[in-house]
């Protein structure tokens, strides 16, 4: 069963981090968007898809420092991203 986790802040990331499991995704949006781009940023083992909301990265100025796992979408992606799973976990 693949689950969908979004990640608000760096907070969120370190609970969820230990979560993950393979067929899972993750997306970062608002300032959990900063997490991806640092440079201690550690992936988990698992195999994960990895997606960043493109206006939010964009307004943080962080667009040139993403790693090339991370990839950008927009909301109208993020819905459809949703449906694709069985379960939505929202780290707030």
């Amino acid at each position: 069963m693949s689950q969908l986790h979004t990640i608000n802040n760096r907070n969120d990331w370190q609970l969820c981090y230990p979560l993950l499991n393979d067929g899972d995704s993750v997306v970062f949006l608002e300032n959990g968007v900063y997490c991806c781009s640092e440079p201690d940023f550690t992936w988990p083992d698992a195999e994960l898809k990895i997606f960043a909301i493109h206006d939010d990265v964009a307004a943080r100025g962080l667009l040139a420092s993403l790693p090339k796992d991370v990839h950008t979408i927009y909301y109208k992606d993020f819905v459809e991203i949703c449906c694709q799973h069985d379960k939505v976990v929202n780290w707030f």
